[in-house]
């Protein structure tokens, strides 16, 4: 069945909404310094074009409306039975790998409700609302500092997330508010999307970037987390390293981040 494939890449609010349709909404984190908001096209590997995600004015909901798709409402690629990145970790493409800072591995709980969500952070909302959602590249372990002190073994996590959609035909469309086409995607199967808010040039070293999510908290936590890849053999080569750079989750928020 031909699909649409896309990427997920950089700093990003992943939101799953559970209502009459199920959908997820992707939240493109404002960080100005380094992070390019841009959607990629690459055909059998190779990078055809890049289309830069203006993030300036007003907050939009943008849509991905699709021409055709062969199912309705958004799916989680998860298998069988609890979640364990360390002691009985899941195949590779199981979506719970990506951070989930509302499950108990964190101590934020519901944000919304605890913190408050600071909605101006995310300048652009992409409203998703068919296909199945899973984790595309896995990092190797990571080590999470807690408030700067002494690192322990975390294990892997999403650094890139995936999205298929199956369609009967045709492709889909990213529309501005005012139904205007921004980007058009197709399902060719030579074609691959990346949708990224990532830095545009290599980094020459690792650097997390985790510490930018907590800009989404009105309130902010007493306890604050960082990441590092954890030394293999000859220690820590450069960057850029995708999963330092990741995206997180929103299990148990209660709202639309529109």
């Amino acid at each position: 069945m031909p699909t649409i494939n896309i990427a997920f890449r950089g700093l990003l609010v992943l939101n799953d909404v559970q209502g009459r349709t199920r959908y997820m909404e992707i939240g493109v984190l404002e960080e100005k310094h380094a992070h390019v908001p841009r959607i990629m096209t690459f055909r059998n590997g190779v990078r055809e074009e890049t289309m830069l995600l203006d993030l300036d004015g007003n907050r939009q909901v943008l849509r991905l409306m699709v021409d055709d798709p062969a199912t309705t409402g958004i799916t989680l690629r998860e298998d069988a039975g609890q979640f364990n990145r360390m002691a009985n970790p899941p195949s590779d493409e199981d979506f719970r790998w990506i951070l989930d800072l509302e499950n108990a591995e964190f101590p934020y709980l519901d944000i919304e409700k605890n913190f408050k969500v600071n909605r101006t952070k995310l300048k652009r909302v992409v409203k998703i609302t068919s296909g199945e959602f899973y984790t595309r590249l896995k990092s190797s372990v990571l080590r999470r500092s807690e408030n700067g002190g002494t690192p322990v073994d975390f294990g892997a996590v999403g650094g890139v997330m995936g999205l298929a959609i199956p369609v009967n035909s045709g492709g889909a469309k990213l529309l501005n508010p005012a139904g205007d086409a921004l980007f058009t995607f197709s399902s060719d199967a030579n074609v691959m999307y990346e949708f990224a808010n990532s830095p545009a040039d290599t980094e020459t070293t690792p650097v997390d970037h985790f510490h930018h999510y907590y800009d989404i908290f009105q309130q902010q936590p007493g306890k604050k987390f960082s990441f590092e890849k954890k030394p293999q053999g000859g220690g820590i080569g450069p960057g850029p390293n995708p999963a330092l750079c990741g995206k997180i989750f929103l299990s148990k928020f209660p709202d639309s981040l529109e």
